[in-house]
């Protein structure tokens, strides 16, 4: 009973909290991709938000991508980078700005097997 109360308690904190929230578009990135990793860092004292790899709308696994790019939070702005340095495309990564750099980790790589001559 005490586990659901205490549930109950942190939901309520986070919608009183949400209601003052606003949302408002800051631009968009160069291409649309979900599932990618993203981190908040200022250039010579300008927000930008960054964007690497993911999937695409396609949302197959031959829409995953090491695309880059970032967003300009004061004038909307978007910028596309080279490629993510990785072997295949990846999905599911994480960035986190420490000390002026952005470090990508974790992820993972999608396996497609195509069954060919297969009987059963």
């Amino acid at each position: 009973m005490r586990g659901i109360f205490s549930v109950s308690i942190c939901i309520l904190v986070t919608i009183s909290y949400a209601q003052n929230w606003t949302l408002e578009p800051a631009g968009r990135l160069p291409s649309k991709t979900s599932n990618n990793a993203v981190a908040l860092a200022k250039v010579k004292g300008i927000p930008y938000i960054f964007s690497f790899s993911g999937i695409d709308e396609s949302l197959g696994h031959t829409g995953i991508h090491l695309k880059s790019g970032s967003v300009n939070l004061v004038t909307g702005e978007a910028f596309q980078y080279d490629d993510v340095p990785d072997i295949l495309g990846k999905v599911a990564s994480a960035a986190s700005t420490i000390n002026h750099k952005i470090y990508i980790i974790g992820g993972y790589h999608v396996l497609v097997m195509e069954a060919k001559n297969l009987v059963i």
